[in-house]
């Protein structure tokens, strides 16, 4: 069994990989019929930052309905500082643009 094969049939579509992976035919298709490169990459980081976009929202409302059971944890700030929360987000954000 290939490579290719091996990873498409075991996956389930849930992997971060998974949509670049198996659309590498059709990014070579959109240039074979003219779309520019940076339209191909704007496709992908779009996507890329439509799902850490999702995963900042629900981890930042996971993270003030955990912050009551941490406040002993907690030095120097309070359990829902709106500042660190978007700073945390804007900076995981950041690393998802830059990795897609």
């Amino acid at each position: 069994m290939s490579a290719s094969a091996s990873n498409t049939s075991s996956s389930t579509g849930s992997a971060p990989w998974w949509p670049a992976c198996v659309s590498r035919g059709e990014f070579g298709l959109r240039l074979a019929l003219g779309a520019r490169p940076g339209a191909v990459v704007g496709m992908v980081v779009r996507g890329a930052l439509g799902l850490a976009t999702a995963g900042v929202a629900l981890g930042a409302l996971g993270a003030i309905w955990a912050s009551r059971f941490l406040t002993s944890l907690l030095f120097g700030t309070a359990p829902t500082d709106v500042t660190t929360l978007a700073a945390v987000s804007l900076l995981l954000l950041l690393v998802a643009a830059s990795a897609a």
